[in-house]
């Protein structure tokens, strides 16, 4: 019987039901998850779906009317998988259900002196950092995928983290530098000081800084890094080259490149994350599957895409996945299908 669910679910999943069973689980879903703020309550759902089949699905001959039950009991079945309340059999991860992935929320790992224990915070405080703060050498946070956090530094610098990113940053500031690591992408607010530069260092470039405004991307899986200047000034630097970047500019870091490309901001608008938009600029598919990944902690396959298309357009990030993708698939150049614990994407 276990079995038999199993399969009821993934041909749910597969759209391969019959027309009137995938109805009234849709039916269902569009009258309740989207507004659900918790999981919903169990048997309330399978009275409400069970009432639904009694009217749509007359059993006239008896071999019907068995039928039904089992159409029954696998839309209640779809029900319980989506609430995260039943395990499938042999320890397989429950299939992917978009309709449930919120965008990312305000939280991110703390470690502190470059130990393993990641202790998940909601706020920076001396509180969080526990009763020997004074004895804490180094400080590392993590917003991970699924996640963004902004903290002040000890200077009184900002800094807004992106969604699988990381900085390292010393609890105190000594010396005649402030020095942090960033992994990933940030928006960093300087706070002047001229007697002290502020450094950003990330795998391959030095930035250098008295007081400005600027974002980092620096992803480890991604080609090119980007450094966008909004205000004040920029010193660039790698093993090949030094430049300074001006207000307006965007420098585009290519691995193993001994030159430094710069072009102006113009439309990419480089702080939309913060702002709270994807702004695509005519961006390929990948790499708009990797932004749309990390901001919501899912995996996409691109296995299946016969054609590379380039996506221009400016949606919010506060939107749920599934509401997301069916905005995308409204440019009737891409679908999308769920598989396992991957997002499929492919061609029209």
């Amino acid at each position: 019987m276990k079995d038999f669910f199993r399969l009821l679910f993934k041909n749910y999943n597969q759209d391969s039901l019959l027309r009137q069973e995938r109805a009234v689980v849709d039916q269902w879903y569009q009258k309740h998850v989207d507004d659900l703020k918790e999981a919903p309550n169990e048997e309330q759902a399978q009275k409400e779906i069970w009432k639904q089949l009694m009217v749509r699905i007359k059993p006239e001959p008896k071999v019907r009317s068995l039928q039904i039950w089992k159409w029954a009991a696998a839309a209640i079945f779809f029900v319980v998988l989506g609430i995260g309340t039943y395990s499938i059999i042999n320890d397989k991860p429950e299939p992917l259900n978009i309709a449930m992935i919120q965008p990312a929320s305000r939280h991110a790992l703390l470690s502190i002196d470059g130990g393993k224990e990641e202790l998940e915070i909601h706020d920076l405080t001396t509180a969080t950092l526990g009763g020997n703060a004074d004895k804490i050498e180094n400080i590392q946070i993590t917003a991970p995928k699924g996640a963004s956090f902004d903290l002040t530094l000890p200077d009184g610098t900002k800094v807004f983290l992106n969604s699988d990113s990381k900085i390292n940053y010393p609890r105190k500031f000594t010396g005649n530098m402030r020095q942090v690591r960033l992994e990933g992408e940030a928006y960093f607010e300087v706070a002047h000081n001229k007697e002290k530069p502020f450094i950003v260092k990330t795998g391959t470039t030095e930035i250098k800084v008295l007081g400005t405004k600027f974002n980092v991307r620096a992803y480890p899986n991604m080609e090119d890094n980007l450094v966008s200047l909004l205000e004040g000034s920029v010193q660039l630097s790698n093993q090949f080259s030094s430049m300074l970047l001006k207000p307006g500019e965007m420098a585009v870091i290519q691995r193993n490149a001994q030159n430094i490309p710069v072009k102006d901001i113009a439309d990419a608008d480089p702080i939309a994350w913060k702002s709270g938009y994807f702004n695509f600029n005519n961006i390929p598919v990948s790499e708009m599957a990797l932004e749309i990944g990390r901001w919501y902690n899912v995996e996409f396959d691109l296995s299946y895409l016969k054609k590379d298309i380039r996506l221009t357009g400016r949606i919010r990030r506060d939107n749920k996945l599934k509401t997301l993708l069916a905005l995308l698939s409204s440019t009737d150049e891409l679908y999308f299908e769920t598989k396992d614990q991957h997002i499929v994407i492919k061609n029209n």
